[in-house]
Order: structure tokens, then C-alpha cells, then sequence
């Protein structure tokens, strides 16, 4: 029988069912008793409609209507766009080998694993935090598909609504452009995926491997072992801050070799060393001695043996994502090769840094916390302002702490330096000016010892040595020598015209000093002079308004009045506080001041008429 008689007797039956439901429904509506008959005969003709749709659906001469069947024809990993600004795509081809339309409508992403590549991973190994910003590359509102961040993507599926028709027998192609999480590594997924398409059917891709943004690579097992080598270095440099400061504070240093500190518990309270400086969010400062530990610190053998079990782990990923996958990114089999060297020379590394080593600290240098480093540090600081940091630091103040830690890193750079090198020189003004507030004797001496060394390593006209003699001169007024102070500031005041000019900060700050101590060595005429000139010039360079013109002028009306001139200097004291109160206010100290001058002189004035 053809295919065409199958059809209409199909047909026939279905109709022949319908009328037969129909009768067995009325009998029950009309006197509400069930027809056995026209019962079985109803389930008869559906039995003989399934045997004759089962036999359409079987026909196999040509012509038959078969259902949608898709295929898989190329799945293709591409790159569009710059490298570092690009989009990772699934490029797919479909075949629909059916006879019907097939309807895609959901693609189901299975994500095996997923790890971020990048040399971070087995570099950078440090016992302490060092922070610092890296770019990333934003994603598109316009992907399809998001891909999970790298640490929830293992296990994770994905959903992508499709909408597209392919008609039989045709091919359809197109993107799935993923979305990947900011990064500047580059991320790799292992993955496969479902195409869902007709009611229930699916097509099942083989597993791909995607690497995007591509360009990052593994290091090789000589920069890892650099690497390690750096970080033993580093807890030798941390161990040296804590010496330093510990010493400083005249606490004694840890037994670094037979007795470490377990934890932060072990060490005093406060340690730049140790803590870190909260007004310094970089974490590590080692010109600062600043650092801020981390748990690798503690016990850096046990921390070495973790890290490379680490960096095993971690390659040994790499290597199962990439390994068994044909359809890849083309850079991947140089990153496998790279992760299996690494794998290979791991139980040499552990081999060679397995061994404690003797950690060179400040106990076995002259340097931080020796009797030499600690007695120049007295000769340049001061044992009182010494003392004073100690107290001041081992009580907690953070701003001592820093000063007396680079207090001991300058003496050492002085050490290591020698002492006619220009940074050696500098650290010696500093320690010397750090000691000018509070010992103007002993800074004094230390001064005249420093500007014969400045004259021969930096020249006459060094600002630094020009700096040095300016406080020195300031050291012998404020110690009683007034007219000593008069004498060098005349000499310096040249000197300073000639190299920095005459309108520069630095000599203006050097005349006011000079019309100063002329009058406290008994010479207010001479200085009003000085003053009356002083005032012209600082209006005409820095304004009028400025506070050191402000300064000038107060200066200038009280050596009129000690020169006799009473009601002149109340007269220059009275525009004065009205100037002072306008530009900074009736309550600055500055302001009180002048206002207490202004009352001396006029009741000096008013004694004398």
C-alpha cells in the first residue's frame, strides 16, 4: 500500500474516533448509563490511529518527513579587536540535517575550571604587604554571555537565550561573544556547551579552552628561584628595620637564629618595623624602614616550603585545564609547556632552599644598634633628644616612633656612605637640624664641625652649605652671642645674594635675621635701617599682606621705639594690627603680639609728652 492510502486511512480513523467519542458521550448525557459498545469501539480505533501513525512515520520510501536533526559542523575561537581591548568569540556553525525547521532557543555553558594566568601567581613573594594599582579591562554591556569571576567559576553553568530557526537541510552561522571579568591577566575557562533546540533535543559541543585577554605567560623556574632568593632578602631587611628600631628605643634585638619571635606578640607594641605607618597606605617604605608583616614573616622556612607547594598546585591546574583540548587558543600549548618546566624543576628548588639559613642581621654588621652606630648617633642628635624619641616612641606616639627609626637609617647610610659622600653630608645636616629645637649648643658645635666638610664637598655656594651657616649663626644668637649672630649673617647675607639673588626666600629670611640680631647686640638704629629697606623689598617681592612683610614691619616699628622714637613705633604698631586683624584674624598669635607692642609704645609715648 503507497504512502498515500496510509495517509487518508490515517485519516478516516482519526474521524471515525472522534464520532465514535462523541455517541459514547451522549448516551452517558442522555440517560446517564455507559455504552459498552460504542466504548470499545471508540478505543479500538484510537489503538488502530497509533499503528497507523507509528506506520506513516516508518514509511521509508523517498519523500518522508523526517524531524529536525542539528549537527555540530565548526566551532571556532576567535579575537576581535585590539589584544588588550578585545572580545573572545565562539564562532559556530550548524546543520540541520532533518526535514523539519529546527528551533534553537537555549545554550547551556558547563564551565569545568577556570584559573587566572599570570606571573603574580609564582612571583612576588614577600613577608611583608606591598600594594599597588594595576588597570583592567572593562566589559561591554553588548556581550551575550558573562562569564563567572575565575573563583566561582569551577562547576558553574551558564544560560544564554537563543531565538533562531535553521531550515532543513540549511547551515546557520554565528557569535557567542563572552564576557569576561576585569582583569589585565589573561583568564582561562575549559569548558563545553549545549545547544537546546525543538522541544527537548540538544547537540553537545567538545571541550573548548578559552584564553582572553591573550598575551600573558608563566615565568620560567630560574625567575622563580630569583624570586625566592629575594624574598629570604627581604626578611633580613625587615629583620635589620627591627633591630634598628628596637635598638633605638634601648630595647634588646631578638636571637634571630635560636630564638625568633614566634608572632607579633613577641615584639614590643608599635613598630613601624612590624606595623607599618597608617599615614603611608603603600604598605612597605625600606628606605623608611616601614613595613607592614604578613604571616610568611614569622617563620620563613615553613612559608618558603607552602609557597612552592603553591606554585605546584597551581601549574598542575594549568596544565589539566589546558591538557586533552584541541580547540584552543594558539598560546596555550607555550603556557602548558611552561607550567610542565616549572613542575619538573619544583622538588630541585625545594631541595635547595630546604636548608635554614643563618640570617645576617644588625647583630652581625656594624650598622643598626652597634655601640659605633648608637655613639654617632649621640655625637650628631643628642643624647637628650635621643632619650626624648625613646620615651616619646616607646609610649606609642607613631611620629617618634618614624623619626627615631630614620634617626638610626640615616647614621647607617652615613656609615655605609663614608663621610665626604654628598648624601652622608645631608643626613648629618638633618640629624644636626632635628637637634636645633631642643639643644641649640650642642647643634652649635655639630655645625661647626659639618660646614668645613659642606665647603669642601659641596662648594661655598651650595644651598646646603649656605643653610648650615645660616643656622649656625641663629645657634650662637639664641645661645647668648648676638653680635657673634650679627657678624656671620653679614658675611652670609653676600653670599647668598650672590648665589641665590637678591629677591630669593632664602636671602630675605637671611637680612631679617641679620636687622634682628644687629638689634638685640644693641644696635636698634642700625637695624631699623635694615628693617625700613627689608619692608620695601618683601611688599614689592612677596605682597603686603604676606606674613613674613607682616613680620618685617612689627620688627621694624619696635627697633623705632628702642631707638627713641615711641610714638612713631605706636603709630606703625596701630596700621599694623589693623592689617594683622584682616588678614589673619584678632585671635592669631601674631595678632596679640603686635597688639601688646602697640600698648607698650603708647604708653611710652604717652609717658613721655
Amino acid at each position: 500500500m503507497s504512502r498515500r492510502w496510509w495517509v487518508r486511512l490515517g485519516g478516516g480513523a482519526t474521524a471515525a474516533l472522534a464520532v465514535a467519542v462523541g455517541v459514547a458521550i451522549n448516551q452517558v448525557l442522555d440517560n446517564g448509563r455507559l455504552s459498552w459498545p460504542w466504548l470499545v469501539a471508540a478505543v479500538s480505533i484510537a489503538l488502530l490511529t497509533v499503528v497507523l501513525d507509528r506506520r506513516l512515520s516508518a514509511a521509508g520510501e523517498p519523500g518522508a518527513v523526517r524531524d529536525s536533526d542539528l549537527e555540530l559542523s565548526a566551532v571556532t575561537l576567535t579575537q576581535a579587536g585590539h589584544p588588550r581591548d578585545s572580545r573572545a568569540n565562539i564562532d559556530l556553525k550548524l546543520r540541520n540535517t532533518g526535514g523539519q525547521p529546527a528551533i534553537l532557543h537555549r545554550a547551556t555553558f558547563h564551565i569545568h575550571d577556570a584559573v587566572s594566568l599570570s606571573p603574580h601567581h609564582l612571583v612576588g613573594f614577600l613577608p611583608y604587604e606591598e600594594f599597588w594599582v594595576r588597570g583592567v579591562l572593562h566589559v561591554s554591556a553588548t556581550y551575550d554571555l558573562a562569564l563567572p569571576e575565575v573563583e566561582q567559576a569551577a562547576g558553574s553553568r551558564q544560560e544564554l537565550d537563543l531565538s533562531q530557526a535553521i531550515e532543513p537541510a540549511g547551515t546557520d552561522r554565528f557569535h557567542i561573544r563572552l564576557g569576561i571579568p576585569p582583569t589585565q591577566d589573561t583568564l582561562i575557562y575549559r569548558l563545553h556547551f549545549d545547544i537546546h533546540y525543538d522541544a527537548h533535543r540538544t547537540v553537545t559541543s567538545q571541550a573548548l579552552v578559552i584564553a582572553h585577554p591573550p598575551g600573558s605567560w608563566l615565568v620560567t623556574p630560574d625567575e622563580i628561584r630569583r624570586d625566592l632568593h629575594r624574598f629570604r632578602q627581604a626578611v633580613r631587611q625587615v629583620r635589620d628595620a627591627i633591630d634598628r628600631e628596637m635598638t633605638a628605643r634601648g630595647v634588646p634585638i631578638p636571637d634571630w637564629d635560636s630564638h625568633p619571635p614566634a608572632g607579633r606578640e613577641d615584639l614590643p607594641a608599635n613598630l613601624l618595623s612590624v606595623d607599618g605607618d597608617a599615614e603611608y597606605p603603600l604598605g612597605a617604605d625600606p628606605r623608611r624602614g616601614i613595613y607592614e608583616v604578613n604571616d610568611a614573616f614569622w617563620n620563613p622556612e615553613d612559608s618558603l616550603t607552602r609557597h612552592l607547594r603553591d606554585i605546584r598546585d597551581y601549574c598542575a591546574r594549568v596544565v589539566a585545564i589546558i591538557t586533552g583540548v584541541d580547540n584552543r587558543d594558539d598560546s596555550l600549548p607555550l603556557v602548558l609547556a611552561q607550567a610542565q618546566a616549572i613542575i619538573d624543576q619544583l622538588p630541585a628548588l625545594a631541595a635547595e632552599f630546604s636548608a635554614p639559613e643563618k640570617m645576617i642581621t644588625g647583630q652581625d654588621h656594624a650598622g643598626s644598634g652597634s655601640p659605633d652606630t648608637t655613639d654617632e648617633l649621640l655625637r650628631l642628635l643628642g643624647r637628650q633628644q635621643l632619650e626624648e624619641l625613646r620615651a616619646r616612641a616607646s609610649a606609642g606616639e607613631l611620629d617618634a616612633a618614624h623619626q627615631l627609626n630614620s634617626a638610626f637609617g640615616l647614621v647607617d647610610k652615613i656609615r655605609r656612605l663614608g663621610p665626604d659622600h654628598p648624601e652622608a653630608l645631608n643626613a648629618r645636616e638633618t640629624l644636626i637640624f632635628w637637634r636645633v629645637g631642643g639643644d641649640k649648643a650642642g647643634a652649635a658645635v655639630a655645625l661647626a664641625e659639618l660646614i668645613p666638610d659642606q665647603l669642601r664637598v659641596h662648594g661655598p655656594d651650595h644651598p646646603r652649605t649656605l643653610d648650615a651657616r645660616h643656622h649656625l649663626a641663629m645657634c650662637r644668637g639664641e645661645t647668648g652671642d648676638p653680635a657673634g649672630a650679627a657678624a656671620a649673617l653679614a658675611e652670609l647675607v653676600p653670599a647668598r645674594e650672590r648665589a641665590l639673588g637678591p629677591d630669593h626666600p632664602d636671602t630675605l629670611n637671611s637680612r631679617h635675621e641679620l636687622a634682628r640680631w644687629r638689634a638685640m647686640a644693641g644696635d636698634p638704629v642700625g637695624a631699623g635701617e635694615a628693617f625700613a629697606e627689608l619692608v620695601a623689598d618683601r611688599t614689592r617681592v612677596q605682597g603686603p599682606d604676606h606674613p613674613t612683610t607682616l613680620y618685617a614691619r612689627h620688627n621694624l616699628a619696635v627697633c623705632r621705639g628702642k631707638a627713641g622714637d615711641a610714638a612713631g613705633a605706636a603709630a606703625a604698631l596701630a596700621e599694623l594690627v589693623a592689617d594683622r586683624r584682616r588678614v589673619l584674624g584678632p585671635d592669631h598669635p601674631d595678632t596679640v603680639t603686635s597688639q601688646r607692642e602697640l600698648t607698650r609704645w603708647q604708653n611710652q609715648a604717652g609717658a613721655t609728652s
